[in-house]
């Protein structure tokens, strides 16, 4: 297994295994590779993207990737969105892609990496083993937006109770 900077080259493979993983439990989602190739060139797109993709003869078995930003007197990356082939999922890997690329970006004085997940998943376990803490003090709060034309039907539970 090679792990190296993700490049414009990566970005089919890395969208295809992104709707592969995160359309199976626990996650459940309803990704398309086409969504997904979208999603993750949204991130690439930005200046300052960092990602690290993990291949093995020429297959993407997995990625990690993030920004860095400017946080006060300090730079902070944020994980946006890391993911392992399934069947590679626990072989070491993702401890493999992760400690690349905190290596690399400590390189570049980041002084913080963050990262949001879902509760009660494998992936929590997964970053506290490797030194992740859940913050007291920071909540994540989300507002889903009802653009134009969009069907009742597809509202979220809580949102059909304030109406």
């Amino acid at each position: 297994m090679k792990l190296q900077p993700m490049r414009r080259t990566h970005l089919a493979d890395c969208a295809r295994l992104y709707a592969d993983v995160f359309n199976r439990a626990p996650w459940n989602g309803k990704w398309t590779a086409t969504t997904a190739a979208k999603h993750i060139r949204e991130s690439f797109r930005d200046p300052n993207f960092r990602g690290i993709v993990a291949v093995e003869k020429g297959v993407a078995l997995g990625f990690a990737y993030g920004v860095v930003q400017q946080w006060e007197n300090e730079r902070r990356f944020y994980l946006k969105e890391m993911c392992v082939l399934g069947g590679k999922q626990r072989g070491g890997v993702g401890t493999q892609l992760l400690t690349y690329l905190m290596e690399r970006l400590e390189a570049e004085n980041v002084s913080q990496v963050s990262v949001g997940t879902e509760r009660d998943t494998p992936a929590k376990f997964f970053y506290r083993r490797l030194g992740f803490k859940i913050q007291p003090k920071i909540i994540i709060m989300t507002k889903r937006m009802h653009p134009p034309g969009m069907k009742e039907s597809r509202l979220d539970d809580e949102s059909r109770l304030r109406l």
